[in-house]
């Protein structure tokens, strides 16, 4: 692949001196720093001779060959960027005076009439945008040559076929068929950037799947060890009616020991993965123990309340006898007492949690009957 970058090299420089083409149609005269927001012919020029050497302002449209404009904007300072680059500036995007007079130098001795105000060419239309097409595919396949992987099959096809439309690009170029050449040129970097897109996907799915590090699979295994383990504890606790719980555990224990092998092999991607379906698991296993509310705690609960239920209602019969008003009070104690039998039910169907849930319910209601009077 780096020798046909090579090759491609020379057909960029070949394109500057061909007989025939020039490196620019006019030498520029600058007098000051050109920065974002400046506007004058000077920009004009520097946006031509750009675009005749390759720093494409725009393939079309507003600073694109023949669309140059007198407005120093991103696109420019873009282009002037990738020039100072080249010539070993510092890109920082301002035509400043290192700039300056390496543009000077380029061209010997700086001319100091005033750029005109339409830049006079050598080159006719067709074959500025026929060279100005190559150069940008050619350095589309540069910039895809670089990130495609050389075990990716699909996308070294694809940079292939822009290769191969480079050269007819080029050979029509040499022709002077400079409409065919710069069809065949932009088919090339079409190429050239799907190539290029294809690769970078792929890259991202890889980033997907391996983007957990050690660190990241031993904490993830940690944490689930730990949870499980504290699931066990609590399952041996209650005892009894587990339901399910005992067939996840097993599950989730089997799959901890996956996720150490795992770890030793160094896939620690899988490691987080599994790790992730243990807590999984383990929280199945706190849904069918109960949230691990055991029988003994939900019976307990029920009697205590059933004691705070039957105080309730003596102060109640207490008040009324006091001469107070108390239906409201005996309203929200009936609806207790409904919902002390849902608990109940919920109890003998084995549901502890639930049946907790509802004598706090039936808590909420003896309160607020007592409230009320």
């Amino acid at each position: 692949m780096k020798k046909y970058i090579q090759i491609l090299t020379f057909v960029a420089l070949a394109l500057f001196v061909l007989p025939g083409f020039t490196h620019a149609s006019t030498k520029c005269s600058f007098t000051e720093d050109l920065t974002l927001g400046y506007a004058g012919e000077e920009v004009r020029c520097l946006q031509k001779y750009l675009n005749e050497n390759g720093y494409v302002i725009a393939t079309s449209g507003v600073g694109s060959p023949g669309e140059e404009t007198t407005l120093y904007r991103e696109k420019t300072i873009a282009a002037v960027k990738k020039w100072q680059t080249a010539q070993g500036l510092s890109s920082s995007g301002m035509f400043g005076p290192l700039s300056r007079a390496k543009y000077s130098l380029l061209f010997g001795t700086p001319s100091t009439t005033p750029a005109p105000t339409t830049p006079v060419t050598t080159n006719t239309s067709g074959t500025i945008a026929a060279r100005t097409a190559i150069l940008s595919a050619i350095e589309a396949y540069r910039d895809a040559a670089d990130s495609v992987d050389d075990s990716d099959d699909d996308a070294l096809e694809t940079l292939q076929d822009s290769l191969d439309q480079l050269f007819n690009a080029f050979t029509a170029f040499l022709n002077a068929n400079t409409t065919t050449a710069t069809s065949f040129a932009k088919t090339a970097e079409s190429y050239a950037n799907d190539a290029r897109d294809g690769s970078d996907s792929n890259d991202d799915d890889d980033n997907d799947s391996n983007g957990a590090d050690e660190s990241d699979a031993e904490d993830a295994y940690d944490e689930a060890e730990e949870e499980l383990a504290d699931a066990w504890d609590e399952f041996e606790d209650i005892g009894g009616d587990t339901g399910d719980a005992e067939d996840l555990l097993d599950e989730a224990r089997d799959l901890l020991n996956d996720a150490q092998d795992a770890l030793d092999d160094e896939e620690y991607d899988d490691v987080v993965d599994l790790s992730n379906e243990v807590l999984d698991l383990v929280d199945e296993a706190y849904d069918e123990m109960g949230d691990g509310v055991t029988e003994n705690d939900a019976q307990d609960a029920l009697d205590d309340v059933e004691d705070e239920l039957q105080e309730a209602w003596a102060d109640v019969n207490e008040a009324e006898d006091d001469g107070e008003d108390t239906d409201e009070a005996e309203d929200l104690l009936d609806e207790a007492l409904d919902v002390f039998e849902e608990a109940e039910d919920a109890l003998d169907d084995g549901d502890y949690s639930d049946a907790l849930d509802l004598v706090e319910d039936v808590r909420d209601l003896i309160d607020d009957a007592l409230d009320s009077i």
